[in-house]
């Protein structure tokens, strides 16, 4: 429940609970058609109540109101293509996507991180098994009852088993003040985070954590005295020749001007494109489906004892070994490393990412998208392409029902016609106040300069427009709100549209 309003559900190759399996399986005679257009015209028809819903790849972009998509594929550890769809910002057809757009692509900064960090402690110069606070110069994580003593290592933050506040991060947008890195970790202004503090046993299981990584961030910066984007830079990016790729979160020349702007669920984009990200370990990186390739396909040659670049064989197999949960070091990985697959997916504000990587069998996808709702797309697109291709598990995957009940709500959002009234701020301050749901999470209702504001739990407030009197719905996420008044014309309960689930909240004092 506490991310209901701000998480959308990314589905990867592992999920699948089927509801129709997609039909066609078997290998076609495709003569004059290239791979992209093959891939673009056979997604998979997606079933849900009777009704059946089945588009080309730009005709599903219009549909879900996605503005602009970039995919490279992997075959035989080569990018066999990589193509743009659409455009950099809603409304905008003059600046189209291209393979040389840069995306954020949120989590998936972590793994590349864990890479860097793994090449530093194959140098000798990391015991992974070590107290973290050996390595914390600026800094020191607390020690709390979870701990007893026991150490927090960078094999457990690495593998997110390290019991440090979970979560990610919101991102500042361009006209907030950017906390430094310490402010971060201590939950201080203006820091929009929670504090990074122990909350279970060290290495008693998976916990995902982004403060995890910013403490990564924080050894790599007092180790060696350099921002976290120049150690990158000179670890990663350089040797394997990245050209459009960075951590920098003020992108200047061409870098800005390549940038794709994030989108909210409708398609209205970020204020100012895009929210910033000083947690650059956890949610900083800016790239291009192509240069994150060739970072997965040297994870597998090194995995495989083909190229040392970056890893030694022993440590990039070590990353891809199962550690806790579904993850190993930095990436997710599947038990008994199963066709040594890897992978690992990202969602920042406006942007959904994810990339698969078979590297016994050296077949891979990288998917970005500048939509909020683009993982509902990209999960299509893995089906598609795992066919065509021939990966190993292709026909283990189907339309969940999940996938297929979020892909029919979206695209009904799309079409719903959305009306703004402008109802008098005293009407509206009958709303405000706190509720709470059934399981006592807190929804907070404020009054600013725009109309209202929902604010679920510690979470960024979402602005809520009026469509009737008692009737609101959000531009920013799928959210359609409901107020019940009471006989003194306050509003005593409201009620969450979201999904398709109904759920109610009382007001309290």
């Amino acid at each position: 429940m506490k991310f209901l309003l701000i998480t959308l559900f990314i589905f990867s190759a592992a999920s699948a609970n089927a509801c129709s399996q997609y039909p066609g399986a078997e290998a076609e005679n495709h003569v004059g058609i290239s791979d992209p257009e093959r891939i673009e015209n056979g997604l998979p028809p997606v079933v849900f109540g009777g009704d059946t819903l089945h588009y080309t790849l730009t005709e599903w972009m219009e549909k879900l109101a996605i503005p602009g998509l970039s995919i490279a594929v992997i075959d035989n550890y080569e990018v066999v293509w990589a193509r743009g769809y659409g455009v950099k910002e809603m409304g905008t057809e003059n600046v189209p996507v291209t393979e040389t757009t840069l995306f954020q692509v949120a989590s998936i900064s972590k793994p590349v991180t864990a890479i860097a960090l793994m090449d530093f402690a194959g140098q000798g110069l990391f015991d992974l098994d070590a107290d973290v606070n050996e390595y914390l110069r600026s800094w020191q994580l607390p020690q709390s009852r979870f701990s007893q003593g026991q150490k927090v290592t960078l094999r457990h933050l690495l593998s997110h088993s390290a019991g440090v506040t979970p979560g990610g991060y919101p991102g500042y947008d361009k006209s907030e003040e950017i906390p430094g890195l310490v402010q971060i970790l201590e939950g201080r202004p203006p820091a929009n985070s929670q504090p990074t503090r122990i909350v279970a046993v060290p290495g008693s299981g998976f916990i995902y954590s982004g403060p995890g990584y910013s403490m990564i961030q924080l050894v790599l910066e007092d180790q060696f005295d350099k921002p976290f984007d120049e150690i990158m830079e000179e670890s990663l990016i350089r040797p394997l020749g990245l050209q459009n790729t960075t951590f920098k979160q003020e992108l200047s020349g061409e870098f800005a001007q390549r940038a794709a702007s994030g989108h909210y669920f409708l398609g209205d984009p970020l204020q100012g494109g895009w929210f910033r990200y000083p947690e650059k370990a956890a949610a900083g990186l800016w790239t291009t489906p192509s240069d994150l390739a060739k970072i997965m396909i040297e994870m597998a040659q090194s995995a495989a004892g083909n190229s040392n670049r970056i890893l030694s064989r022993e440590t990039a197999q070590e990353m891809l070994t199962l550690e806790t949960g579904v993850m190993g070091l930095g990436f997710m990985v599947r038990p008994e490393n199963e066709f040594g697959y890897f992978s690992h997916s990202g969602r920042n504000q406006g942007f959904v990412s994810e990339f698969h990587m078979y590297g016994d069998e050296g077949k891979g996808l990288v998917i970005v998208t500048n939509s909020d709702v683009g993982g509902y797309l990209s999960a299509l697109i893995l089906q598609s392409v795992a066919r065509e291709y021939e990966w190993p598990d292709a026909d283990q995957q189907s339309v969940s029902d999940g996938l297929a009940l979020n892909l029919f709500f979206q695209a009904e959002n799309v079409q719903r016609p959305q009306t703004e009234i402008e109802p008098d701020p005293d009407v509206l301050s009958r709303y405000t106040g706190r509720y709470l749901l059934d399981d006592g999470f807190p929804i907070v209702i404020t009054l600013g300069e725009d109309g209202l504001n929902l604010t679920p739990g510690n979470q960024r407030a979402v602005g809520i427009l009026a469509e009737s009197e008692k009737e609101f719905f959000s531009r920013e996420v799928d959210l359609r709100v409901t107020f019940r008044m009471n006989d003194d014309g306050q509003a005593d309960t409201l009620t969450l549209h979201q999904h398709g689930r109904d759920l109610r909240a009382k007001r309290v004092e």
